[in-house]
């Protein structure tokens, strides 16, 4: 099966070898989008990818190790870029937010910091009109939740 990301104009498929598509955003003039894996013997294929505006890939990059430990034993659920460029992430399992600097050049993430959250198991968001505010998904009670995060941190 492929997955398919479109508008009324523009489609694009992805074959189904580079993972599920856990999340897409737009940032710095280009889609950024998070292809998981999951289980033991395949997170660390989870990669987030960078794409023009052609969706020719401009830069690969790869979670930390330590990171990938956090995500098991499933992946990466969640991604947003906070207002200083810091990308947010989270798993599925755990109440944390992974913070990872994205250099320039194609590489390994790196990872900034661990911080606890109220929330586990889906995607993030933020509130681009109102920064720093965050918001996230508790699967387990169907609940959104709002956080304010301290510029210090993101």
């Amino acid at each position: 099966m492929k997955q398919r990301l479109c508008n009324t104009s523009n489609a694009r498929s992805f074959p189904e070898t580079e993972g599920a598509i856990n999340w897409i955003e737009r940032h710095r003039g280009a889609w950024w989008i998070v292809f998981a894996f999951y289980g033991e013997a395949d997170v660390r294929k989870t990669r987030l990818i960078r794409y023009n505006d052609n969706w020719q890939s401009t830069g690969v990059w790869t979670f930390p190790e330590s990171v990938i430990q956090r995500f098991l034993p499933n992946s990466n659920s969640g991604g947003a870029f906070g207002p200083n460029g810091q990308l947010f992430v989270t798993g599925h399992d755990h109440a944390e937010l992974y913070v990872l600097s994205v250099s320039d050049k194609p590489g390994e993430l790196i990872h900034k910091a661990t911080i606890k959250a109220p929330i586990a198991g889906q995607g993030i968001a933020w509130d681009r009109g109102e920064p720093p505010t965050l918001y996230g998904i508790v699967r387990r009670s169907r609940e959104v939740v709002r956080m304010t995060l301290s510029p210090a941190v993101d």
